[in-house]
């Protein structure tokens, strides 16, 4: 994958399992890239869920600890991505011991992860899912803009955008 971002960003991880960055003006903010993760829920992964943009979406949507945005058409680069907009339902009961607010919902994971990926009410996560296909398999791609205050997404949000629209990477929709 290649990005060339105009603002100044710093990565925190480059692995198997993401590339994280965060903008230098607001470094709580992040952008994450991962490839195939998939739903857990008490940390363990589910089964049966394709792994496609409408797998997981449908998952997400199903799942009672989330809120999850009508779909609308964006991108990853040139790649063609489904957006959605994820926060923590109100009614959700909390998901993790260490959770900084009164509820966290971990609903993610990756091989390579030590921990499930989350989110804290009253945070806002926008997804971009991208259905991608290279070296004959096909593979879930995610970019996740993250501000960690919901306050900051109108500011940061642009700049995620943009970070968004650079990344060139070797692969054609499935």
């Amino acid at each position: 994958m290649v990005i060339s971002p105009e603002a100044q960003w710093s990565s925190h991880e480059d692995s198997t399992g993401e590339f994280a960055l965060e903008f230098g003006a607001m470094p709580k903010d992040i952008v994450v890239f991962w490839e195939d993760v998939y739903p857990v829920e008490h940390e363990k992964p589910v089964r049966g869920v394709p792994m496609t943009v409408d797998g997981l979406i449908d998952w997400m949507r199903n799942d009672p600890r989330l809120e999850v945005s009508k779909a609308r058409n964006g991108s990853i680069g040139s790649l063609p991505a489904t957006v959605v907009d994820v926060t923590v339902a109100t009614d959700a009961e909390n998901d993790d011991p260490g959770c900084p607010t009164d509820v966290c919902a971990l609903f993610l994971g990756f091989p390579q992860w030590d921990e499930s990926w989350g989110i804290a009410e009253p945070q806002v996560q926008r997804f971009y899912l991208s259905d991608v296909e290279y070296g004959g398999q096909t593979h879930l791609f995610v970019g996740v803009v993250y501000p960690d205050d919901p306050a900051d997404m109108e500011t940061f949000l642009p700049e995620g955008e943009a970070l968004l629209e650079t990344v060139q990477v070797p692969a054609e929709p499935a």
